[in-house]
């Protein structure tokens, strides 16, 4: 069980920062009292500006 949790963690981290960067916030916020919907869109909107920046460097 724990390496199915183990290898859960890897495949999201594999997917780069465009992808851990709108989780992490979610999360963070949550744990300061942030509702939940607001959480979430606040990580996919920091998630959308992050990626939004880095396009011309692609």
């Amino acid at each position: 069980m724990l390496k199915a949790i183990s290898d859960a963690i890897q495949y999201v981290i594999d997917m780069g920062a465009s992808v851990m960067l709108p989780i992490v916030i979610a999360v963070i916020s949550v744990c300061i009292g942030v509702k939940v919907g607001k959480a979430i869109r606040s990580g996919l909107m920091i998630g959308v500006g992050a990626f939004s920046c880095a396009l011309p460097e692609l």
